[in-house]
């Protein structure tokens, strides 16, 4: 069976080391691809401005036109306009490890009725001087119902899940409405909420397959991180990401006290 994967890469600008740091994640992708053997890996850049489809970087260019340039927007767009059973979303100053896709292949097999899987994730700081591992917790014994797998439940007392590099079923991510937009820096803990809510399956398959950079000036992450004033305010996104799960639709609901003034006006 052919398993294309559409590999996902949200760009919002090519300023500064921008470009350098994109050439470095599409180089891992094809790097991907020595070991991956079950279909293509399509490379596709999406952006608010033209771009090259030179077919030695990028395989497919989609330029977002939408006027929702936010990372949740720039997938959402990208998602619309592609017609493999399976997607990857990779921030363009991350990469992937070589062998992440095979992984994948390896553990679909027994499990084709899961909708996302997710790799255990190599997070760095900027420097690469220090690292910890990310969406390890479902590995641990007990965690949740099934060892390995995300469930509503556990999802209840732990929200440090990330999607960046995680192999999705695109019928699936569609199916429950896909990303909310409005909501920050909670955003993949809603969509999970949401589709485990709808008792779709969310594995983490226990082999490193993703490198993730963060606190990078200027990224997309940080920019985000900037507009937030303090923990407390993180914390209400994900307070809002609880009671907004239940809805497919993006109701652009905000934890800003004068939305709910105007609300009950």
């Amino acid at each position: 069976m052919n398993n294309d994967i559409t590999i996902i890469i949200p760009l919002h600008t090519l300023e500064g080391d921008n470009g350098e740091f994109l050439k470095k994640a599409i180089e891992s992708v094809r790097e991907s691809q020595k070991y991956y053997n079950d279909g293509k890996l399509i490379v596709t850049v999406v952006a608010p401005f033209e771009g090259s489809t030179n077919a030695n970087l990028v395989d497919k260019w989609i330029l977002n036109d939408s006027g929702d340039t936010t990372y949740c927007g720039q997938v959402n767009y990208a998602v619309q306009h592609i017609d493999t059973k399976y997607f990857s979303i990779l921030e363009y100053d991350d990469t992937y490890t070589e062998k992440w896709f095979k992984f994948f292949k390896d553990y679909m097999f027994g499990n084709e009725d899961v909708s996302v899987f997710l790799p255990l994730s190599i997070v760095t700081d900027a420097g690469g001087e220090h690292w910890q591992y990310g969406n390890e917790a479902a590995l641990a014994e007990f965690f949740s119902s099934e060892l390995g797998f995300l469930d509503f439940d556990c999802l209840q007392d732990w929200s440090a899940f990330a999607l960046m590099g995680a192999v999705i079923n695109r019928e699936d991510f569609v199916s429950v409405g896909m990303y909310k937009p409005s909501i920050k820096l909670a955003f993949d803990y809603e969509l999970l909420l949401r589709m485990t809510n709808k008792k779709l399956r969310v594995m983490v398959v226990p082999k490193e397959g993703y490198k993730h950079i963060v606190g990078r000036e200027n990224s997309m992450m940080d920019i985000y991180r900037k507009e937030m004033e303090g923990t407390d305010v993180v914390q209400k996104w994900f307070e809002l990401a609880k009671r907004e799960y239940q809805y497919a639709e993006d109701r652009k609901k905000s934890i800003s006290k004068k939305q709910k003034v105007e609300e009950v006006k």
